[in-house]
């Protein structure tokens, strides 16, 4: 029996199903946030990102790289007690360079940890909706020695010092756009086939989004990633009876198959025909953090238009993913190279 078709190459944490962010505030020395993961690779730790929320007090903090004992952190900041970095703490998302950077084993058991050195108070955005296995958000409260498990996806990452690679989900904002006939009337991603592939054939767009009561929407594919590639290969018609109930759940819509090369840009929308559409994303602090969220090397990002030409925003993800069915392996055999895991 065949299979059905249907590898969604992510580009979004598919667990995230809302815009809302929560945060947890550090107001003892003794109190930290910590997310508990696993090393994804070998690649060496350089950076951490950390979204505050609010300060008080001249908060200074820091943040570091530790060993994990019994499903919290160890105490031991890795590479010797330098891989850390403290500063005097402001409002807004931001990536902090280690004073060493750390390299794992891939695998290894690490925990990434804020915790208030002086000052009054932090508040650290460390969740956002949607649930969440692993990795995991942990606080430890010094009031009571409470120790609180995040049931919500962690707010956090990890990178190199180049652009190379992302882990976690370092978003500085989450977004919640309601689009309709009258604004901005279509809202898509745009992305590149990765080199890791001769090609792929697209056969559909996993998608979250909200269509309003009596809405309706267009979802489509369109093959060039020009401003003025604005010629539909492939759509389908979806309206609120056909999501009824799915809130913000992903979907899975099927298109005809087309097939897209290696180094070929295309893009992937959803145009509001009726009502409102709910566009579904976040925003970032650069274009290389959202390599965190899938294999598109860097390149997988909001793309919005009217009527005229295309609009791209490279720190702004959307909530609509390739489903892929065949793969051919790049040219000169040796199989497929697939890039390092990077989404949560």
């Amino acid at each position: 029996m065949a299979a059905s078709p249907g590898l969604i190459l992510s580009t979004f944490n598919q667990a995230q199903n809302g815009a809302a962010l929560g945060s947890v505030t550090l107001d003892e020395t003794t109190d930290y946030l910590a997310v508990i993961f696993r090393a994804p690779s070998t690649q060496a730790i350089a950076k951490c990102f950390v979204n505050i929320s609010a300060v008080s007090g001249a908060p200074n903090l820091e943040i570091s790289i530790q060993g994990v004992s019994g499903g919290l952190p160890d105490g031991t900041i890795k590479s010797s007690g330098n891989a850390k970095n403290g500063w005097a703490a402001a409002t807004g998302g931001v990536w902090r360079t280690l004073d060493s950077s750390y390299t794992p084993t891939a695998g290894e058991f690490l925990a990434w940890v804020v915790k208030l050195t002086s000052g009054t108070s932090a508040s650290i955005n460390c969740r956002v909706t949607g649930s969440v296995g692993a990795p995991h958000a942990v606080h430890y409260n010094n009031t009571g020695a409470v120790v609180t498990r995040q049931t919500t996806i962690p707010v956090w990452g990890i990178k190199g010092s180049g652009a190379t690679w992302c882990y976690g989900n370092p978003i500085s904002a989450a977004n919640s756009t309601s689009i309709t006939t009258a604004s901005v009337i279509e809202s898509g991603i745009r992305l590149t086939v990765p080199s890791w592939c001769s090609s792929i054939q697209v056969v559909g767009v996993a998608a979250m989004f909200r269509l309003n009561a009596t809405s309706s929407a267009e979802v489509r594919l369109y093959t060039g990633g020009g401003a003025g590639d604005t010629t539909v290969a492939q759509s389908i018609s979806v309206d609120v009876s056909e999501l009824q109930g799915v809130a913000s759940n992903v979907v899975a819509l099927y298109l005809p198959p087309t097939t897209i090369n290696s180094g070929q840009s295309f893009r992937l929308s959803v145009r509001c025909t009726a009502g409102t559409y709910v566009e579904l994303g976040n925003t970032v602090l650069d274009a290389e953090d959202l390599k965190a969220y899938g294999p598109f090397e860097g390149e997988a990002y909001r793309s919005r238009r009217t009527t005229g030409n295309w609009t791209d925003s490279t720190v702004n993800g959307v909530h609509l993913a390739p489903i892929i069915d065949d793969v051919t392996a790049p040219s000169g055999g040796g199989g497929l190279a697939l890039p390092v895991a990077r989404a949560i």
